[in-house]
């Protein structure tokens, strides 16, 4: 392969299908639900943000394609796509080897959606995947 040509298998459909999974969990501007409104914005005591700050923009998670099913499926899909593998089930998270497959703006968002989604949790101070309602 030339050192400058563009790895194919990132732009096979499921690998695709995964980056805009990653961009559509979190659009541009602050939570507008009932809670989040009358609460001011203050996210104390929620158990998942509904607004975060990426790279110093203000977002909101769109928790109806955000679930860990949504993620963790379009995750195992892009993986089996792209390395010919299964996803593992358990045991430690490569973030690097997501992060291989995933570009541009998208990359930003590959551990605060995983770790949103309940795809991954530290365990040990190590991102591990957690088996969930799939």
């Amino acid at each position: 392969m030339d050192l400058f040509e563009d790895d194919k298998r990132l732009f096979l459909k499921p690998v695709l299908a995964f980056a805009d999974c990653l961009m559509g969990a979190f659009v541009a501007g602050p939570c507008g639900c009932i809670r989040c409104l009358d609460d001011d914005g203050s996210q104390k005591g929620y158990t998942h943000l509904h607004t975060v700050d990426i790279g110093g923009g203000v977002f909101k998670r769109r928790f109806a394609v955000s679930t860990y099913s949504d993620v963790r499926g379009a995750l195992a899909k892009a993986w089996e796509s792209f390395y010919k593998t299964v996803l593992p089930e358990g045991g430690r998270a490569d973030m690097s080897a997501i992060a291989a497959f995933v570009q541009g703006s998208a990359a930003r968002r590959i551990e605060l959606v995983l770790y949103a989604a309940g795809v991954v949790k530290d365990v040990d101070g190590a991102p591990h995947f957690m088996a969930g309602e799939v």
